[in-house]
């Protein structure tokens, strides 16, 4: 079997999973702790996802940008107190 690593895969998120992967993400790069979790391959990739989320993400630059957040991770998280 022979793979093609330039071939492009598509994944399906909601807006609330990519507003909290970018967010987390962009914490994770920012911080000097990412060279310990992951190794130069892993760490390209994360910049990679990192970057397409951020380019994506509507609310980036947004004044309300906390807020939004919070909303995403309260709608993820919604249920699992109970």
């Amino acid at each position: 079997m022979s793979l093609e690593m330039n071939q492009n895969v598509t994944i399906q998120l909601t807006l609330a999973e990519a507003l909290i992967l970018s967010d987390c993400l962009g914490r994770l790069n920012a911080g000097e702790n990412l060279a310990q979790l992951v190794d130069n391959a892993e760490q390209m990739a994360l910049w990679t996802l990192d970057n397409r989320l951020e380019a994506w993400n509507p609310v980036i630059f947004s004044d309300r940008y906390d807020k939004y957040l919070q909303d995403a991770k309260s709608f993820i998280t919604r249920g699992t107190d109970e």
